[in-house]
């Protein structure tokens, strides 16, 4: 008989310094990081613990880690292998409009880095990005410009008149600024701010705005005319026109060299006691129509100066008020008073190829809004459904791209309806995503956190 015997020899262990390592990029976090290793032999993916182990050297700062993989099992010896640890991302803490087009950015300080870079393109595949570095956390972003629709026509000369001849004592100069200035911005129209001497600029805006022209030469005077007559907006208010240059009043007829431009004239003013706004002829938002009016104890205007002694339902004049006697102008509001009663408050006209619109008083802000939404809409100016706490700002870039910068200054979260071109959020709204999973479109909801921002391009 044939006998046979089988003996089993075993496999000698493999070296694992053929093997391939890899390992993952790990993110500083002030502790030691293991981040996950992986390693194949011939195409095999081996099993930690039964092919291998793994022991991890200078893993804590940023720069490279070491790891050493030790074959068990059946594999044998040892391989080094590095990982990068990298820098925590930075954050953008805050964006700082400056003049010249420039935009500067307050970044968060990240441990090890050696500088930033901010990045955008003109296109979602990001193809010639335009990249910004700094070694420091303040980045400025320059070449961008905005379009305003609206100007504020601004006077040293009427400041300096206004300090000498006061209106009241609780109304100044730049009280009456603000009060335009801060019902524009509240609405989220965009208004540039000019000097006497850009009467070469009047014809680049739909809306142009006289707060209190209290000194006006007869160049600004004649720039003016020209404006409305070419088919331009204006909106001015009490003591427009009423002085040189010098301070020396003019004797004409008021607001001078104007009358026919705005259609109205007066020769009367007094303080407001007592006095309201009717017979309003542009609409009314809520806030308007539901003003319970001021009592004798809590009066006070925008500016927040308190207006004693002055009451009536509804809207309120506070303070000044001129007695409007119209020509041809239409009366957009009336006083309420049992004397001035027959007297405009708010007068609009057409005068050549545009319109001009006068303010004779002071009155409560809510109605100012209105006012403006109104003159707006008729100088074609778009009026965007968003209105504070949220704040719009607009301009573009160097590569012809909006950028849109949307800000909350309330503690709520704000739902915003998207409205234009689509656009992929550089700064908020999870700006992590891939660029075509992150498009805002027309119509989109965007969520805004209470006191973040965000900043979108447009895409085309």
């Amino acid at each position: 008989d044939l006998v046979l015997t089988a003996k089993w020899a075993k496999n000698s262990p493999i070296s694992i310094t053929s093997a391939k390592v890899k390992v993952a990029k790990a993110v500083y976090n002030g502790k030691k990081l293991k981040p996950s290793v992986k390693v194949t032999y011939k195409g095999q993916v081996l099993k930690l613990n039964k092919d291998y182990k793994v022991s991890y050297s200078n893993n804590k700062k940023v720069g490279q880690g070491k790891v050493q993989v030790t074959g068990i099992g059946s594999y044998k010896k040892k391989k080094n292998a590095v990982f990068d640890i990298v820098p925590k991302a930075s954050k953008i803490l805050k964006v700082i409009p400056k003049s010249g087009g420039k935009l500067v950015l307050k970044l968060r300080k990240s441990t090890g880095a050696k500088g930033y870079k901010i990045s955008y393109a003109t296109n979602k595949e990001f193809k010639s990005a335009k990249i910004v570095r700094s070694k420091k956390t303040t980045v400025t972003l320059k070449n961008l410009k905005k379009k305003a629709p609206a100007a504020l026509l601004l006077s040293n000369e009427a400041l300096t008149g206004l300090q000498w001849f006061k209106i009241h004592d609780n109304l100044q100069y730049n009280d009456i600024v603000r009060w335009i200035y801060d019902a524009l911005y509240e609405l989220n129209i965009e208004c540039d701010v000019l000097s006497c001497n850009d009467v070469d600029l009047f014809s680049q805006y739909n809306l142009l705005i006289t707060p209190a022209l209290y000194s006006a030469s007869e160049t600004v005077i004649d720039a003016l005319r020209a404006y409305v007559e070419q088919g331009g907006h204006l909106f001015s208010t009490f003591k427009t026109a009423f002085s040189d240059p010098m301070l020396k009043i003019y004797a004409d007829d008021q607001p001078h060299r104007l009358t026919d431009v705005f259609g109205m004239t007066y020769d009367q003013f007094t303080d407001a006691v007592d006095v309201g706004l009717q017979n309003i002829a542009f609409p009314l938002s809520d806030e308007s129509v539901n003003n319970p009016g001021r009592t004798a104890a809590d009066a006070s205007d925008a500016s927040g100066h308190t207006d004693a002694g002055h009451a009536t339902d509804g809207p309120t004049v506070h303070y000044w008020m001129e007695l409007l006697q119209t020509d041809t102008a239409e009366t957009l509001a009336s006083y309420k008073h049992p004397h001035w009663d027959a007297y405009a408050a708010v007068t609009y006209n057409h005068f050549g190829r545009g319109c001009a619109a006068y303010a004779g008083c002071y009155f409560d802000k809510s109605v100012l809004k209105d006012l403006l939404r109104f003159l707006c809409e008729k100088a074609g100016i778009p009026l965007p459904e968003t209105v504070f706490p949220v704040i719009i700002k607009r301009g573009v870039n160097e590569a012809g791209r909006e950028i849109t910068y949307l800000f909350n200054y309330s503690d709520e979260t704000r739902s915003v309806v998207w409205r234009g071109k689509d656009c992929i959020p550089l700064i908020g709204l999870d700006n992590t995503k891939a660029p075509e999973q992150r498009t805002v479109r027309d119509g989109d909801t965007i969520s805004l956190p209470g006191w973040d921002f965000a900043v979108l391009e447009s895409r085309e």
